[in-house]
């Protein structure tokens, strides 16, 4: 077979080399193409070769010849012995033909449809990342969104039911809990309400919202409280308050009205100390002392007393806080404190202002209180001041003093101090030396007993250069015994 190559062919018609015909241009000189019998043999030969190899003879009458002899050739024609280099009886895939297979695969591009896609498996549309995957899911009765575990995003659902669909009633479900509407109203029992069958009616007493009240089906009407009032009349909370230096008499320590012993010191035998608490309720948000075991606590009768009722906006002192009843008081088991000043102290002390609260004897100005805050203090018989700044090492050990305005150390207190610690080193010395003594004069002596008792004699005599004015002083140690 051959293209037309005669001279007056349109050279290169359908691409390079693939000449064509043409009618030609008289106006522009371009002639006709010529044919020459080259052309038609081979047209001819091209099409006889195909009638003639399928056994048919040639037969001018008839005008369908090769399209029998083509149909003919394939029928006649051996089947398929090799596909994709598959031979024998070949069976194509759909991997043959570039197609998905009808069980199912994966494609890499859109998919898009104008109609449905159906499915009847109850788990469809999966939506998986590289830790959880997710799926809709229908049962006989319900539609679900399932979920997986961690790092399963083809695995099984696990048991969380974010959203959920009753196929019969369309009520949906989020995290196994109904939406209420109009349609699923909340039961009493849902919000903590009472059945309108047992109280139909519920108002306030004159429209006062400060009183309201229930109506039974009998008529009978139950006033009720207000959260408010509840919080700011009943206690909420108790508690210990801020610690501070007991009473101290004839070796012993006392707790005032309304604290417990906290703590107990011994600085001799003719002395002692302790620290006490007192015992708090909250009310409404603030801390209050009760009269705690104080049954047989005597409260002063309710005093004719100029109490203040206005505040300045900072107070910096209270003097002489004693016990006082006011005619209302806060809570049956609350005291009260009164300055000289006239103030109570719960009130005042919402206006004490300072970095840090002193409390102090009002006659020695022995501090016996030191606080950052005045909320949890109670300076039951003490004076307070407040102050931005105190020395350091200042506390509530009996040696330091607060007079006109200055805090400072006694000298006086911190020996006496130092010289009761003093006396019970010199007791346990002695007993020691009493005892090695005598284990001497009974000829009893253990081996290294000369060497304690010498000790011990150096150790007494060391505590007897002691340095008593020093707040710290540097205490040698007693030998091992």
């Amino acid at each position: 077979m051959h293209r037309i190559d005669t001279s007056t062919a349109q050279k290169d018609k359908f691409g390079p080399g693939k000449n064509g015909f043409t009618d030609g241009n008289p106006q522009t000189g371009t002639p006709a193409t010529d044919l020459n019998a080259s052309l038609f043999d081979t047209l001819q030969e091209e099409i006889c070769t195909v009638i003639e190899s399928a056994g048919i003879t040639l037969d001018p009458s008839k005008n369908d010849q090769l399209k029998t002899a083509i149909a003919k050739i394939i029928s006649d024609s051996e089947p398929v012995i090799s596909v994709n280099k598959k031979t024998g009886d070949v069976i194509l895939n759909a991997s043959d033909v570039g197609a998905l297979p009808s069980s199912g695969g994966d494609l890499t591009g859109v998919v898009r449809t104008n109609s449905e896609i159906q499915s009847t498996s109850q788990d469809n549309f999966r939506f998986v990342n590289d830790t959880y995957g997710s799926f809709w899911r229908q049962d006989a009765n319900d539609l679900y969104l399932m979920l997986t575990n961690l790092n399963d995003a083809y695995g099984v659902y696990n048991d969380l039911r974010p959203f959920q669909v009753n196929l019969e009633t369309g009520i949906t479900s989020i995290n196994g809990y109904v939406p209420y509407s109009p349609g699923n109203k909340p039961s009493p029992e849902d919000i903590s309400a009472i059945k309108a069958d047992t109280c139909p009616q519920a108002g306030f007493v004159s429209q006062n919202i400060a009183a309201p009240y229930f109506m039974f089906q009998d008529g009978t009407i139950v006033g009720l409280a207000r959260s408010d009032w509840v919080t700011g009349s009943f206690v909420t909370g108790t508690g210990l308050g801020a610690q501070y230096a007991a009473t101290k008499s004839d070796g012993r320590a006392y707790a005032d009205a309304g604290c417990v012993i906290s703590g107990i010191g011994d600085f001799g035998s003719d002395d002692g100390s302790g620290d006490q608490r007192p015992m708090q309720y909250c009310i409404n948000g603030q801390w209050f002392t009760s009269m705690g075991l104080g049954e047989t606590l005597q409260l002063p009768a309710p005093q004719n007393i100029e109490l203040l009722t206005e505040y300045p906006a900072s107070i910096t002192e209270l003097s002489n806080l004693t016990l006082y009843t006011p005619e209302i008081t806060i809570h049956p088991d609350v005291i009260h404190l009164i300055s000289e000043e006239g103030y109570d102290f719960y009130a005042a002390r919402n206006f004490i202002e300072g970095e840090y609260i002193i409390g102090y004897a009002p006659d020695t100005g022995t501090i016996r209180l030191v606080s950052t805050s005045a909320e949890r203090i109670w300076p039951i018989n003490m004076s307070i001041v407040a102050l931005d700044e105190i020395p350091d090492g200042c506390s509530m050990d009996g040696t330091w003093i607060y007079t006109n305005g200055v805090i400072s150390q006694s000298t006086e207190a911190v020996i006496a101090k130092n010289k009761s610690q003093l006396r019970k080193r010199l007791i346990t010395a002695s007993g020691y030396i009493t005892m090695y003594q005598s284990c001497a004069v009974l000829d009893v002596q253990q081996d290294g007993d000369a060497d304690t008792l010498n000790d011990l004699y150096e150790y007494v005599s060391a505590l007897r250069n002691v340095d008593l004015t020093q707040s710290s002083p540097a205490w040698p140690i007693c030998p091992t015994v």
